[in-house]
């Protein structure tokens, strides 16, 4: 079981900087593109993230 390399945990940190810094332009995008057109969309939307945050960090 040598051949185990200790790099996989931080390869998978990369991998998970990675799409992070990928996707937050784009949900970014979708945001401001549904702040923009839909305000009472975007208001219900972040009211339900912040209640399911709050839900699942109690």
């Amino acid at each position: 079981m040598s051949n185990i390399h200790p790099s996989t945990s931080n390869t998978s940190q990369t991998l998970h900087t990675y799409i992070k810094t990928l996707y937050t332009p784009i949900l970014t995008y979708i945001y401001t593109y549904i702040h923009c057109k839909h305000p009472y969309l975007h208001t219900y939307i972040h009211t339900y993230t912040v209640n399911t945050h709050t839900y699942i960090h109690i």
